[in-house]
């Protein structure tokens, strides 16, 4: 998927009035901005048809609440609503082609951060989307630490654990890959 212009909303802190009360907490402004990922938005396991989430650009000024609440991908994008009235023209190629998302896949995983000392395990913890991405994950994490994931001794445990979001579709992953020096080479295959 080409980078391509929508308007989001940006989730910001702000104030608001209900009913003749104030108060301050999370807003959503509308913001346009590039967008370089779409999915469809769920609700209680059902589709919502009149809008979807888009990995957005983050512009500097409404980054740091969301750096806060942990919600950045990649340090510079968000996954933000993106509703079809207002991007009537942009979106529709996304909603009439009936896929559930378009190119979260191709973007980058960033921020891989290796240790391995003597205990000899190396994680990473980076924002995903799908279980799926946990294969490819564990392959990144392995050759950022020129681990070879085939070799003897070498065990990979990931799982993804839910992160408390208002929009359900922030995770978190956890690879863990440990090597230990001491193991037996495997028996050839015959």
């Amino acid at each position: 998927m080409k980078p391509i212009r929508l308007q989001v909303e940006m989730p910001v802190i702000g104030t608001f009035s209900i009913k003749g009360r104030s108060g301050s907490g999370e807003i959503e402004q509308p913001v346009e901005t590039t967008v370089i990922g779409l999915r469809r938005r769920e609700y209680n396991g059902v589709l919502v048809a009149r809008s979807a989430m888009a990995l957005a650009f983050v512009p500097e000024q409404f980054r740091r609440h969301l750096r806060e609440a942990k919600r950045l991908v990649d340090g510079e994008y968000a996954w933000c609503v993106a509703t079809a009235a207002a991007n009537k023209k942009s979106l529709a190629p996304f909603m009439a082609s009936g896929d559930r998302e378009w190119g979260v896949e191709e973007s980058n995983v960033s921020g891989i951060k290796v240790s391995s000392s003597k205990s000899n395990i190396t994680k990473h913890r980076a924002t995903l989307d799908e279980k799926v991405m946990l294969r490819v994950l564990s392959e990144a994490v392995a050759k950022a630490a020129g681990i070879d994931l085939d070799a003897d001794g070498v065990s990979v445990r990931s799982f993804v654990t839910s992160r408390d979001s208002s929009t359900g579709f922030h995770k978190e992953a956890v690879v863990e890959i440990t090597v230990d020096h001491d193991a037996q080479p495997r028996a050839a295959d015959e």
